[in-house]
């Protein structure tokens, strides 16, 4: 990833601590280290949900030049920034764009593995993050509200957020809890990413 865009990004934002990993990770970041990659991931987490919309395009449009290479450690978070985008792309009604991320997310189906093994790998994956009844009644969320720990509920929800526009974005049909949940979610993350 070019050097430049982490420093474009650190000049149009004010947070202090988002610049500061903006400038570190224009000296280090590569998209072949993992650590790096989750880095990259809590900062469009955290940039969108600080409605830096441009910025998040910005990473996303090099990390979508990343191909799939059979790596999921390296996949996974430059798949969940690009859910990210994903989302954006929804809410400002390009459904064009959206369809080309998707199906840039997508191609890891295409990957050329043998087909036992690779319908073993879907089917686990979408066993552990499509379980709605986890993501329906996430309790550590409850723990965080009950302890009154903002941080750590916020930290949660993001989390949570990640894994419900995985579900959403991957399944064929758009189930409308999923869609409700997105939205519950992005609400209560904004209001109150403040208060941290």
């Amino acid at each position: 990833m070019s050097e430049n865009i982490f420093i474009t990004i650190s000049e149009s934002i004010e947070n202090k601590k988002l610049k500061r990993t903006c400038v570190s990770l224009a000296k280090n970041f590569k998209t072949t280290k993992q650590s790096e990659l989750w880095r990259v991931y809590d900062l469009a987490m955290t940039l969108y949900f600080q409605d830096y919309v441009e910025e998040i395009l910005l990473i996303c449009s090099e990390l979508e030049k990343t191909e799939f290479n059979g790596n999921f450690n390296i996949w996974t978070p430059i798949e969940s920034i690009l859910l990210i985008k994903c989302r954006i792309l929804q809410n400002k009604e390009l459904e064009k764009e959206l369809k080309n991320t998707l199906a840039k997310i997508k191609s890891v189906n295409t990957f050329e593995w043998e087909e036992d093994f690779k319908t073993e790998i879907n089917r686990k994956v979408r066993k552990r993050r499509i379980n709605e009844r986890t993501l329906l009644k996430d309790e550590e969320i409850e723990d965080a509200i009950k302890n009154k720990d903002i941080k750590e509920e916020i930290e949660i929800r993001k989390n949570h957020f990640s894994e419900l526009l995985f579900i959403y974005f991957q399944s064929d049909e758009k189930l409308f809890e999923i869609e409700t949940l997105i939205k519950e979610n992005e609400k209560l993350i904004k209001t109150n990413a403040n208060n941290v």
